[in-house]
């Protein structure tokens, strides 16, 4: 679960300003810990936005066929041997930076992130259909 939190802002400036929408930062934060951790991490959606609360897509569970598999398991990526601990990512926060930049100061996420996103993409639609 990801909490955002905002600067307080003074009365008068909060009445004038549009709230943040951050409906695609659950996706890049799925993404660059998939492909850091090698495991697949899902954005199941909102559980509140804008002072509404909201149910998460959970879709029913799955049996799984393949506990000890390497994409499902706590075991660490093999490469890197980095250990399925949140702190362990924070070589991962220049990243998420850029990405918040977007959403703060309305600057684009550059093509090359766009492009490691997009592979990254690629590798977590792997890990989901990994089982099937």
């Amino acid at each position: 679960m990801l909490t955002f939190r905002e600067r307080e802002l003074p009365e008068e400036e909060e009445k004038k300003r549009q709230p943040p929408w951050y409906d695609f930062v659950g996706d890049y934060f799925c993404v660059l810990l998939s492909v850091y951790f090698g495991k697949r991490f899902d954005n199941l959606g909102f559980a509140q936005s804008h002072g509404i609360h909201c149910v998460p897509d959970i879709q029913p569970p799955k049996l799984r066929k393949l506990i000890d598999a390497l994409p499902t398991s706590s075991k660490p990526r093999k490469d890197l041997d980095i250990k399925l601990e949140l702190h362990e990512a924070k070589s991962l926060l220049p990243i998420l930076d850029a990405v918040f930049l977007e959403i703060n100061e309305k600057k684009p996420v550059s093509p090359a992130l766009e492009l490691a996103f997009t592979a990254g993409r690629f590798y977590l639609q792997a890990l989901q259909l990994f089982e099937e």
